[in-house]
């Protein structure tokens, strides 16, 4: 019985943490955005040019852990921005992993979102360009499939 309450309090704390993720690239003394400053997650799928408006940031890459979360990866990624000063988190590559957590009595399997993100800073005009682009793909799309 103890074991069971000290795995569930691991992976209740892990939560807590940010997922691994890989870094390369970022800024030594950033300049961060205000906390509750807006970054837009633009999907490289269907919007697979950059515009040359922007600033390059720097590359993370998150991996697959054990108690994580598809919002817990998405908020440390706006986190990760902010931090660094990057508005928009540009998506190129996105996929679900597995992780495992084996203990004496069961095994525990968390599927985990993966991202390949690169992040940028750019004027709000650009990001509502990108965001009209977006939306005009989408319809395109909903359209197609009718």
């Amino acid at each position: 019985m103890g074991l069971v309450l000290l795995t569930f309090a691991v992976l209740f704390v892990s939560g807590c943490f940010a997922p691994p993720h890989r870094s390369v690239g970022m800024p030594e003394n950033p300049t961060p955005l205000d906390s509750l400053a807006q970054v837009v997650f633009v999907n490289a799928a269907i919007v697979p040019l950059l515009p040359p408006e922007f600033k390059y940031l720097g590359t993370v890459q998150t991996e697959a852990d054990v108690g994580c979360s598809d919002a817990g990866t998405v908020g440390f990624l706006r986190e990760e921005a902010r931090r660094v000063g990057a508005n928009i988190v540009y998506v190129k590559n996105a996929q679900t992993n597995t992780a495992f957590l084996y203990t004496q009595y069961m095994t525990t399997t968390y599927h985990c979102l993966t991202l390949h993100v690169d992040l940028l800073y750019a004027e709000a005009p650009l990001i509502t360009r990108w965001q009209e682009q977006i939306k005009a793909a989408e319809e395109k799309e909903k359209k197609e499939r009718k």
